[in-house]
């Protein structure tokens, strides 16, 4: 269908499918744009969720075909990848639980934004491409340098969008205005022993392993961020001010706790997602203990309270949660002392 790209490159091995295709592009002294135009002129592929799409097998030929990369190493490239792991079906069109949108503008009528996949300033100034697990709303740091990741860029306060950069510019660069992203200040954490980066490692490891072990059982991978994704959303409507967040030693560092929390995951910046999935995983860690006091403290004592809108969707989640609410009584609750400063300072002596 088409000749093969004069200057052939090699993905890396974390690299995103879009990450990949702008080094070949400017390799090339093309854009991605040019590119799959000029071999699906009327798909209109340029516009699409590049890193998500289902793109059709001819796609993938195609495109081994200009490059000289296998059909399997491209789609291993993709976030579909992360299929049966991450979430048991990904939605190639609407959310996710927990792989970052498409970024977008915020509208007259909603000042709010999504903000796309994000970066580490340093891991993109030592070597600049965009890793695959930059996309994953659980990985909130960087586990090599200490810092959080960034959504947006610091210049602007857009967020990220490099498949439309053109030949001209650096795969580092914002695409709205031009900024160098590598030369963000990056954002350390500013205690030991946060509980947060072993969330992070513990989950990536149970994501790559596709299962994980609960009371002497084999578990598939998906059913556990299916209830983080939940418990996440208890805490957000709770707000930060909740004694819950007391056992995340980051949460001293949040700069308005306050504040009412919105809607979805995906408006929020990394630093308080960490701190989010940092506490909810500690909660779902010693199960059902935790949770049932963290429950029992904030009188979440029925389905509607604890799955939310999740619970039209209970089919799909783990056995092993929908028990929770029958276990969760309004009699159980007023026997029921709730945390207390003594019990949570306690409590975040014995995970470090």
């Amino acid at each position: 269908m088409s000749n093969r790209l004069l200057f052939s490159l090699q993905p890396y091995n974390d690299e995103l499918l879009s990450s990949w295709l702008m080094r070949l592009c400017m390799a090339n002294h093309t854009s991605i744009v040019s590119l799959l135009s000029s071999g699906f002129p009327k798909k209109y592929y340029h516009d699409k969720y590049i890193d998500i799409y289902d793109f059709p097998e001819e796609f993938f030929i195609w495109l081994t075909t200009r490059s000289g990369v296998s059909v399997q190493k491209i789609k291993s490239l993709t976030l579909l990848s992360f299929e049966g792991y991450v979430e048991e079906k990904i939605n190639r069109l609407g959310k996710h639980h927990w792989i970052a949108p498409k970024g977008t503008r915020p509208t007259p009528s909603d000042k709010l934004k999504y903000y796309s996949i994000r970066f580490c300033p340093e891991c993109l100034k030592e070597r600049p491409y965009y890793r695959r697990e930059w996309a994953l709303l659980f990985v909130n740091a960087c586990e090599k340098h200490g810092c959080y990741f960034e959504n947006r860029c610091p210049n602007c306060g857009l967020y990220l969008a490099p498949h439309f950069l053109n030949e001209h510019d650096k795969i580092t660069d914002c695409f709205h205005c031009g900024y160098d992203l590598s030369k963000t200040k990056p954002r350390r954490l500013r205690t030991k022993g946060s509980f947060g980066m072993t969330a992070i490692s513990e989950l990536k490891q149970i994501m790559k392993d596709g299962y994980y072990l609960l009371d002497g059982k084999w578990h598939y991978s998906f059913g556990l961020f299916f209830v983080l994704r939940i418990v996440v959303k208890n805490l957000m409507r709770l707000g930060f001010q909740n004694e819950a967040f007391w056992i995340e030693s980051e949460w001293d560092t949040l700069e308005d706790k306050k504040r009412k929390l919105p809607d979805y995951l995906e408006y929020l910046d990394p630093k308080e997602v960490y701190v989010l999935v940092s506490v909810a995983y500690w909660l779902i860690k010693e199960w059902p203990v935790r949770y049932l006091e963290f429950c029992k403290a904030n009188r979440l004592s029925n389905e509607h309270r604890i799955f939310d809108k999740y619970r039209l969707r209970k089919k799909e989640m783990p056995f092993w949660f929908t028990e929770i609410p029958t276990n969760n009584t309004h009699s159980n609750i007023s026997s029921c002392k709730a945390y207390g400063i003594h019990s949570i300072i306690s409590l975040k002596s014995s995970i470090r």
